[in-house]
């Protein structure tokens, strides 16, 4: 007979308990076909089986509790090298409006471009409202990475229902870029345009969130070799394997802020701490006088990318 095996050790101690009792009640009545010392036998079995799986189950809770403790140390772990990499990567980022907004060049190709100046909150700049875009492109002198690196900064709505934040970076190659948009598609979507050729409200990176007016979103995002991630607040949000991933633009005007850009739909958004660093802790050195140019936006693009729908997002 095979029994079923009983993953609650409280349940069988009940049950060993129970059947021991139920024994002793049965004890007067048979005690005259058999031997006292046969009885007491029997009754010494049950009692040593109960005390068995008893300290069974003490020794099971002390080893889950040592894992759980273990799981719990491990996670401090992992928790506190994020933050030592963070730091290292800190240290020596990059303050992209260190400047002002003078080298970024505001994008005439996009119709009715608001453009981006300081505020007089100081560090702040604000993008002003588009018809519908409204956009930049980073001229500056810095070799900027395409790989191994961060971006970070705060980025708020200040009018508008749609995207206040649509960073444009490359990833792994100057040539191959794609964009992280923040309130698009009506004011709630989060995600990436576009990968294997959809944009972010039709790919897994979608996610959904309450974008209060005039609140400020820390954005953090990390490109790797193997990986693109993207945090909000400390909390992932993306997090892209991209092995036998196509990374690519979105069709539309929003290719004009390759390789690096920013931009707003139909909304004027703020930012400040924008920042950018290598994750080898490396500084990053200017250009070198025979640097190659920023590929044009046709040559940055996903070949294939997303033509339905509004082109910018």
């Amino acid at each position: 007979m095979k029994f079923p095996h009983f993953k609650n050790r409280k349940l069988i101690t009940a049950l060993c308990v129970l059947s021991l009792a139920q024994l002793v009640q049965l004890l007067p009545t048979r005690a005259q076909d058999a031997p006292s010392a046969d009885v007491e036998t029997v009754a010494g079995r049950l009692r040593a089986t109960v005390e068995a799986v008893e300290a069974l189950e003490r020794k099971v809770a002390l080893l889950e509790s040592g894992a759980a403790i273990a799981r719990e140390e491990r996670d401090q772990a992992v928790a506190e090298l994020e933050q030592m990499k963070q730091a290292k990567v800190d240290a020596v980022a990059a303050d992209l409006f260190a400047e002002g907004v003078e080298h970024w060049k505001i994008l005439e190709d996009f119709p009715s471009n608001g453009g981006i100046a300081a505020t007089d909150e100081k560090g702040v700049f604000r993008m002003r409202m588009g018809d519908p875009l409204s956009g930049i492109r980073y001229t500056g002198p810095l070799d900027l990475p395409v790989t191994n690196y961060e971006i970070s900064l705060e980025a708020r709505r200040t009018k508008g229902t749609d995207f206040f934040c649509a960073l444009t970076f490359p990833v792994n190659d100057i040539k191959t870029c794609c964009t992280f948009v923040a309130g698009g598609w009506g004011g709630a979507l989060a995600g990436i345009s576009s990968l294997d050729g959809m944009d972010a409200a039709n790919n897994d990176t979608s996610t959904f969130h309450k974008f209060e007016l005039n609140q400020w979103y820390a954005f953090r995002i990390q490109v790797t070799p193997e990986s693109l991630k993207v945090w909000m607040d400390g909390k992932s949000i993306v997090d892209v394997e991209l092995a036998d991933r196509r990374v690519g633009m979105r069709w539309g005007d929003i290719e004009y802020c390759v390789p690096f850009g920013l931009a707003t739909y139909v909304t004027a958004g703020e930012f400040r701490n924008f920042k950018i660093g290598r994750t080898d802790g490396k500084p990053i050195e200017p250009k070198k006088p025979d640097a190659a140019p920023a590929p044009a936006p046709a040559d940055a693009k996903d070949g294939e990318g997303v033509k339905d729908g509004d082109a910018a997002q």
